[in-house]
């Protein structure tokens, strides 16, 4: 039984180490992360800049005729699925 609480006590110092060692290397690195996001979003956004066919008021045209299209989809189903429960039998 001591046996047993003593590697329950050393697994515990160990978990707990190893946590503390994760939190100092993510804080450690917190910088780097966020300028990796940063760097990596403004290149995406200039490469997206670079090769797009269309204006912005064009391209944000197409995105409000899509997402309208879509929208309207989806009322359609919801209308539709209305529709068959009135009109299914009640049990």
């Amino acid at each position: 039984m001591t046996i047993l609480l003593s590697l329950t006590n050393i697994w515990s110092m160990v978990c707990y180490v190893w946590v503390e060692h994760l939190k100092h290397n993510i804080m450690k690195n917190s910088g780097l992360c966020i300028f990796t996001l940063l760097g990596g979003a403004l290149m995406g956004a200039a490469i997206t800049m670079l090769v797009t066919p269309k204006t912005g008021r064009q391209m944000r045209d197409t995105i409000r005729d899509f997402v309208n299209d879509e929208l309207e989809k989806m009322r359609c189903k919801c209308h539709d699925a209305e529709h068959h429960h009135d009109q299914s039998p009640a049990m």
